[in-house]
């Protein structure tokens, strides 16, 4: 027995879904455009863009909030996986029984402890406030004013890298783990003070 309304929903079916992937598609498209003209703004383009392009599907054309929910979010698994590699470092350095380096580690790991919670916090705002016009400047000052203390004492903790006798094997690995998040946390304050309405 045939079924000609059967072939008809198969070939409907399969027209629709071919629409999806390829609107899809567009709106990837359209996003990468829109991410790479906000990574633009910021001081580390390549970094922002590499970070924040294989999320473009998941991003609205234009969305400037979403980009920032995203960056924020990015920075939380950045700044947790920065903690496990230092806990790494610090535990070699035990190994080896070096005072100096597992000093200068463990600061770093207990500024990375406050770090994660500080981003977190951020996140949490960008993700459950209602942002609009008028609670847009309030959020944009509490969130940069989070941003601007996680810097610092990312920057403390190379500092102390810098002032101790670290091997240089030792402060390249360190370096290598805490510049990647600083870069990251400067682009997102760039990013979400780029916020606006139009």
């Amino acid at each position: 027995m045939k079924f000609p309304h059967l072939n008809h929903f198969i070939l409907i079916t399969l027209f629709l879904q071919l629409f999806c992937i390829v609107f899809a598609s567009s709106n990837c498209t359209q996003t990468i455009t829109f991410i790479k003209k906000e990574c633009n703004a910021t001081r580390f383009q390549n970094s922002c863009i590499t970070t924040l392009v294989p999320f473009a599907c998941k991003i609205k054309p234009g969305d400037q909030t979403e980009l920032c929910r995203v960056a924020l979010n990015t920075s939380v698994g950045t700044s947790q996986n920065a903690l496990q590699m230092l806990l790494n470092m610090s535990q070699e350095s035990n190994v080896k029984g070096n005072t100096t380096e597992v000093g200068v580690i463990s600061d770093c790991i207990d500024t990375y402890l406050t770090i994660i919670d500080y981003i977190m916090m951020a996140s949490q705002m960008m993700n459950t406030r209602v942002i609009n016009e008028s609670t847009l400047v309030n959020l944009k000052l509490q969130i940069s004013g989070l941003i601007e203390s996680i810097a610092n004492w990312e920057s403390q903790c190379l500092k102390k890298v810098d002032g101790q006798h670290v091997v240089d094997s030792l402060r390249k690995r360190i370096y290598g783990v805490v510049v990647p998040c600083i870069k990251l946390n400067k682009i997102i304050s760039t990013l979400v003070n780029r916020i606006h309405f139009s």
